[in-house]
């Protein structure tokens, strides 16, 4: 046996892939949402738990993940882009003060993206969905939907649900 078939090989880490698929559909109920003034970490928690607060004060419970709202041409203020962060419950709220209430949202034709990865990579799964869009001549409006299905402090997997024209 020679030295070098003992040498240890690099290991290669290989993030799982992003999966698409399309067209898809998004279907929410009875969410509560609050617009963000800024997507910092402490933005996000702060408004999280208000929303989650808000929900329980009017007598109902969360359910299910974290949704990001991100709507293009809608906010001159910004840049044309409004960002909220929205969350379920099991029973309608009334909106009030800052927080908006919809009983349902419904989004057909959308692009899905599943990623699973470092948050700090997630940019390759809207960059995936635009490479998709326009390889596959699907007009998108830049508009997303993303759930936060799971996270904790090294990995997040998303749905993304891009907004198709």
């Amino acid at each position: 046996m020679l030295a070098a078939d003992t040498c240890r090989r690099p290991a290669f880490i290989m993030n799982a892939p992003i999966e698409l698929q399309y067209p898809r559909s998004l279907a929410l109920s009875n969410l509560t949402g609050a617009r963000l003034d800024s997507m910092d970490p402490a933005t996000l928690q702060r408004t999280t738990l208000s929303i989650d607060n808000h929900i329980k004060r009017a007598g109902a419970e969360p359910v299910g993940p974290l949704i990001q709202s991100l709507i293009v041409g809608v906010d001159s203020a910004r840049d044309g882009v409004r960002i909220d962060l929205l969350r379920q419950s099991d029973r309608p709220c009334e909106s009030s003060g800052n927080f908006t209430f919809q009983r349902s949202l419904t989004v057909d034709g959308c692009v899905l993206a599943r990623f699973d990865g470092p948050a700090s990579d997630i940019q390759f799964a809207y960059q995936k969905i635009s490479v998709f869009g326009y390889e596959n001549d699907i007009p998108l409006t830049g508009g997303f939907h993303t759930v936060f299905v799971e996270r904790n402090s090294t990995r997040v997997v998303v749905d993304i649900f891009a907004i198709t024209a």
